[in-house]
Protein backbone atom coordinates (compact mmCIF):
# COMPACT_ATOMS: atom_id res chain seq x y z
CA UNK A 1 0.00 0.00 0.00
CA UNK A 2 3.15 2.31 0.53
CA UNK A 3 4.24 1.68 -2.56
CA UNK A 4 1.47 2.27 -4.49
CA UNK A 5 0.92 5.77 -2.65
CA UNK A 6 4.08 6.55 -3.34
CA UNK A 7 4.16 5.67 -7.05
CA UNK A 8 0.64 8.38 -7.07
CA UNK A 9 2.20 10.53 -5.08
CA UNK A 10 5.06 10.63 -7.69
CA UNK A 11 2.67 10.72 -10.44
CA UNK A 12 0.37 13.46 -9.33
CA UNK A 13 2.99 16.01 -8.42
CA UNK A 14 4.38 16.02 -11.96
CA UNK A 15 0.97 16.40 -13.36
CA UNK A 16 0.22 19.68 -10.80
CA UNK A 17 3.08 21.48 -11.74
CA UNK A 18 2.42 21.14 -14.88
CA UNK A 19 -1.14 22.16 -14.79
CA UNK A 20 0.17 25.25 -12.37
CA UNK A 21 2.64 25.85 -15.36
CA UNK A 22 -0.09 25.71 -17.80
CA UNK A 23 -2.19 28.20 -15.34
CA UNK A 24 0.24 30.75 -14.60
CA UNK A 25 1.30 32.63 -17.86
CA UNK A 26 -2.88 32.72 -18.52
CA UNK A 27 -3.32 34.22 -14.51
CA UNK A 28 0.05 36.81 -15.13
CA UNK A 29 -1.14 37.92 -18.41
CA UNK A 30 -4.53 38.77 -16.99
CA UNK A 31 -2.61 40.31 -14.49
CA UNK A 32 -0.26 42.58 -16.55
CA UNK A 33 -3.95 43.70 -18.95
CA UNK A 34 -5.43 44.61 -15.40
CA UNK A 35 -2.41 46.66 -14.29
CA UNK A 36 -1.81 48.39 -17.85
CA UNK A 37 -5.54 49.21 -17.73
CA UNK A 38 -5.21 50.81 -14.63
CA UNK A 39 -2.08 52.46 -15.18
CA UNK A 40 -3.25 53.79 -18.69
CA UNK A 41 -7.16 54.52 -18.58
CA UNK A 42 -8.18 55.20 -14.54
CA UNK A 43 -7.26 58.62 -12.38
CA UNK A 44 -6.20 56.23 -9.36
CA UNK A 45 -6.22 58.73 -6.42
CA UNK A 46 -9.60 60.03 -7.87
CA UNK A 47 -10.78 56.42 -7.99
CA UNK A 48 -9.49 55.56 -3.91
CA UNK A 49 -11.47 58.79 -3.04
CA UNK A 50 -14.67 57.35 -4.77
CA UNK A 51 -14.45 54.14 -3.53
CA UNK A 52 -13.90 55.50 0.12
CA UNK A 53 -17.26 56.84 -0.74
CA UNK A 54 -19.05 54.31 -1.71
CA UNK A 55 -21.83 51.76 -0.44
CA UNK A 56 -20.27 48.53 0.70
CA UNK A 57 -23.28 46.56 0.31
CA UNK A 58 -24.61 47.48 -3.26
CA UNK A 59 -20.31 47.58 -4.29
CA UNK A 60 -20.27 44.11 -3.35
CA UNK A 61 -23.92 43.29 -5.21
CA UNK A 62 -22.18 44.80 -7.98
CA UNK A 63 -19.20 42.58 -7.68
CA UNK A 64 -21.13 39.64 -7.30
CA UNK A 65 -23.44 40.28 -10.38
CA UNK A 66 -19.75 40.49 -12.43
CA UNK A 67 -18.50 37.41 -10.86
CA UNK A 68 -21.88 35.24 -11.91
CA UNK A 69 -22.42 37.14 -15.07
CA UNK A 70 -18.18 35.84 -16.16
CA UNK A 71 -19.48 32.41 -14.91
CA UNK A 72 -21.92 32.11 -16.57
CA UNK A 73 -20.24 33.22 -20.28
CA UNK A 74 -17.86 30.74 -19.49
CA UNK A 75 -20.77 28.23 -18.80
CA UNK A 76 -22.29 29.02 -22.02
CA UNK A 77 -18.60 28.31 -23.78
CA UNK A 78 -17.59 25.28 -21.85
CA UNK A 79 -21.18 23.48 -23.07
CA UNK A 80 -20.33 24.28 -26.56
CA UNK A 81 -16.91 23.01 -26.30
CA UNK A 82 -18.23 19.42 -24.65
CA UNK A 83 -20.12 18.73 -27.97
CA UNK A 84 -17.04 18.91 -29.79
CA UNK A 85 -15.20 16.65 -27.78
CA UNK A 86 -13.00 19.31 -26.36
CA UNK A 87 -12.05 18.59 -22.96
CA UNK A 88 -10.12 21.66 -20.70
CA UNK A 89 -11.47 22.34 -17.03
CA UNK A 90 -14.22 25.11 -16.18
CA UNK A 91 -11.56 26.76 -14.35
CA UNK A 92 -9.18 27.00 -17.67
CA UNK A 93 -11.95 28.09 -19.84
CA UNK A 94 -13.29 30.92 -17.00
CA UNK A 95 -9.21 31.96 -16.94
CA UNK A 96 -9.16 31.90 -20.63
CA UNK A 97 -12.65 34.20 -20.61
CA UNK A 98 -11.22 36.40 -17.97
CA UNK A 99 -7.59 36.96 -20.23
CA UNK A 100 -10.02 37.74 -23.21
CA UNK A 101 -12.27 40.29 -21.45
CA UNK A 102 -9.49 42.20 -20.28
CA UNK A 103 -7.75 42.17 -23.82
CA UNK A 104 -11.23 43.34 -25.16
CA UNK A 105 -11.29 46.03 -22.37
CA UNK A 106 -7.93 46.84 -23.59
CA UNK A 107 -8.00 47.20 -27.09
CA UNK A 108 -11.51 47.48 -27.75
CA UNK A 109 -12.01 45.73 -31.43
CA UNK A 110 -15.67 44.96 -31.26
CA UNK A 111 -14.88 41.83 -29.78
CA UNK A 112 -12.44 40.72 -32.21
CA UNK A 113 -9.38 41.09 -29.87
CA UNK A 114 -11.43 39.11 -27.39
CA UNK A 115 -12.60 35.87 -29.72
CA UNK A 116 -8.90 35.52 -31.32
CA UNK A 117 -7.41 35.68 -27.67
CA UNK A 118 -9.25 32.71 -26.65
CA UNK A 119 -9.24 30.69 -29.62
CA UNK A 120 -5.55 31.63 -29.74
CA UNK A 121 -5.40 30.56 -25.53
CA UNK A 122 -7.96 27.65 -25.90
CA UNK A 123 -6.21 25.99 -29.13
CA UNK A 124 -3.06 26.12 -26.97
CA UNK A 125 -4.67 24.98 -23.81
CA UNK A 126 -6.24 21.70 -25.36
CA UNK A 127 -4.15 20.42 -28.08
CA UNK A 128 -7.32 20.47 -30.32
CA UNK A 129 -7.63 21.37 -33.69
CA UNK A 130 -7.89 25.31 -34.35
CA UNK A 131 -10.76 24.79 -36.58
CA UNK A 132 -12.79 23.15 -34.01
CA UNK A 133 -12.32 25.89 -31.02
CA UNK A 134 -13.04 28.77 -33.36
CA UNK A 135 -16.33 26.76 -33.83
CA UNK A 136 -16.94 26.90 -30.16
CA UNK A 137 -16.39 30.53 -29.61
CA UNK A 138 -18.05 31.79 -33.03
CA UNK A 139 -21.08 29.76 -31.90
CA UNK A 140 -20.73 31.51 -28.62
CA UNK A 141 -20.61 35.07 -30.56
CA UNK A 142 -23.42 34.21 -32.80
CA UNK A 143 -25.46 32.93 -28.97
CA UNK A 144 -24.61 36.18 -27.75
CA UNK A 145 -25.95 38.34 -30.86
CA UNK A 146 -28.87 35.96 -30.88
CA UNK A 147 -29.97 36.71 -27.60
CA UNK A 148 -29.45 40.76 -27.91
CA UNK A 149 -31.08 40.85 -31.14
CA UNK A 150 -34.23 38.66 -29.57
CA UNK A 151 -34.55 40.79 -26.74
CA UNK A 152 -34.44 44.42 -28.33
CA UNK A 153 -37.48 42.77 -30.96
CA UNK A 154 -39.39 41.91 -28.22
CA UNK A 155 -39.04 44.91 -26.10
CA UNK A 156 -39.88 47.13 -29.36
CA UNK A 157 -42.66 45.04 -29.69
CA UNK A 158 -43.53 45.23 -26.04
CA UNK A 159 -43.69 49.32 -26.44
CA UNK A 160 -45.97 48.88 -29.71
CA UNK A 161 -48.32 46.92 -28.32
CA UNK A 162 -48.71 48.46 -24.87
CA UNK A 163 -48.74 51.96 -26.84
CA UNK A 164 -45.97 53.62 -24.54
CA UNK A 165 -44.51 56.60 -26.23
CA UNK A 166 -40.69 56.84 -25.87
CA UNK A 167 -38.65 59.81 -27.05
CA UNK A 168 -37.28 59.78 -30.99
CA UNK A 169 -33.82 59.32 -29.93
CA UNK A 170 -34.21 56.27 -27.83
CA UNK A 171 -36.13 54.39 -30.95
CA UNK A 172 -33.21 55.47 -32.87
CA UNK A 173 -30.96 53.76 -30.97
CA UNK A 174 -32.92 50.87 -30.44
CA UNK A 175 -33.30 50.37 -34.38
CA UNK A 176 -29.35 51.37 -34.62
CA UNK A 177 -28.41 48.55 -31.96
CA UNK A 178 -30.49 46.00 -33.84
CA UNK A 179 -29.19 46.95 -36.89
CA UNK A 180 -26.23 46.72 -36.05
CA UNK A 181 -25.99 43.58 -34.42
CA UNK A 182 -27.84 41.91 -37.03
CA UNK A 183 -25.56 42.57 -40.13
CA UNK A 184 -22.46 41.20 -38.18
CA UNK A 185 -24.83 38.09 -37.27
CA UNK A 186 -26.39 37.38 -40.67
CA UNK A 187 -21.90 37.90 -41.84
CA UNK A 188 -20.80 35.25 -39.60
CA UNK A 189 -24.13 33.03 -40.51
CA UNK A 190 -23.19 33.37 -44.05
CA UNK A 191 -20.07 32.34 -43.26
CA UNK A 192 -20.85 29.46 -41.19
CA UNK A 193 -22.91 28.07 -44.02
CA UNK A 194 -21.05 28.92 -47.36
CA UNK A 195 -18.05 26.95 -47.17
CA UNK A 196 -16.52 28.59 -50.57
CA UNK A 197 -17.44 32.18 -49.10
CA UNK A 198 -15.17 31.22 -45.97
CA UNK A 199 -12.29 29.41 -48.14
CA UNK A 200 -12.36 32.90 -50.68
CA UNK A 201 -12.28 35.46 -47.54
CA UNK A 202 -9.81 33.59 -45.51
CA UNK A 203 -7.32 33.09 -48.51
CA UNK A 204 -7.61 36.64 -49.62
CA UNK A 205 -6.39 37.61 -45.73
CA UNK A 206 -3.38 35.05 -46.17
CA UNK A 207 -2.71 36.81 -49.77
CA UNK A 208 -2.87 40.14 -48.06
CA UNK A 209 -0.58 38.97 -45.00
CA UNK A 210 2.32 37.37 -47.59
CA UNK A 211 2.55 40.86 -49.22
CA UNK A 212 2.51 42.60 -46.01
CA UNK A 213 5.34 40.22 -45.01
CA UNK A 214 7.42 40.91 -48.16
CA UNK A 215 7.44 37.07 -49.25
CA UNK A 216 8.62 35.84 -45.74
CA UNK A 217 5.15 34.02 -45.12
CA UNK A 218 4.93 30.93 -47.35
CA UNK A 219 1.54 30.85 -48.85
CA UNK A 220 1.35 27.47 -49.68
CA UNK A 221 2.02 26.09 -46.07
CA UNK A 222 -0.45 29.08 -44.92
CA UNK A 223 -3.32 27.36 -47.01
CA UNK A 224 -2.66 24.01 -45.92
CA UNK A 225 -2.76 25.08 -42.81
CA UNK A 226 -6.23 26.92 -43.23
CA UNK A 227 -7.80 24.53 -45.03
CA UNK A 228 -7.51 22.06 -42.35
CA UNK A 229 -8.37 24.25 -40.12
CA UNK A 230 -11.60 25.71 -42.03
CA UNK A 231 -12.35 21.58 -42.86
CA UNK A 232 -12.40 20.96 -39.25
CA UNK A 233 -14.49 24.46 -38.50
CA UNK A 234 -17.23 23.76 -40.81
CA UNK A 235 -17.65 19.98 -39.68
CA UNK A 236 -17.95 21.27 -35.96
CA UNK A 237 -20.30 23.81 -37.47
CA UNK A 238 -22.42 21.39 -38.86
CA UNK A 239 -22.29 19.15 -36.05
CA UNK A 240 -23.55 21.43 -33.50
CA UNK A 241 -26.59 22.59 -36.29
CA UNK A 242 -27.56 19.08 -36.55
CA UNK A 243 -27.87 18.51 -32.74
CA UNK A 244 -30.00 20.93 -31.29
CA UNK A 245 -29.89 19.29 -27.82
CA UNK A 246 -26.95 19.98 -27.59
CA UNK A 247 -27.20 23.87 -27.70
CA UNK A 248 -30.17 24.26 -24.69
CA UNK A 249 -27.58 24.29 -22.04
CA UNK A 250 -25.28 27.10 -23.94
CA UNK A 251 -28.47 29.11 -24.95
CA UNK A 252 -29.87 28.94 -21.61
CA UNK A 253 -26.39 30.65 -20.08
CA UNK A 254 -26.08 32.61 -22.61
CA UNK A 255 -29.30 34.25 -21.40
CA UNK A 256 -28.55 34.42 -17.86
CA UNK A 257 -25.29 36.37 -18.67
CA UNK A 258 -27.00 38.52 -20.79
CA UNK A 259 -29.53 39.71 -18.21
CA UNK A 260 -26.38 39.82 -15.89
CA UNK A 261 -24.92 41.85 -17.94
CA UNK A 262 -27.05 44.79 -17.85
CA UNK A 263 -27.75 44.33 -14.31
Amino acid sequence: MVETDASVSSEWFPEKRKSLKRTAPLLLIGLLFFIAYLYFFVDIPEMLIIIQQIDIFYYSLAIAGVLLNMLAYSLNWQYLLRPLSIKVPLKKTLLITWVGNFVEFFVPSESIGEDVCKSYLMTKESGENTGKVVASVLGQRIMSMLVTVIVLILCSLSLFILQIDIPALVSILIVLISVGTAIPLILILLLCKKEQLSHRLIDMLLRFSVFVSRGRLNLESLRSKAKNALESFHQSIGFLGKNPRSLVQPMFFSIVSYFLSIL
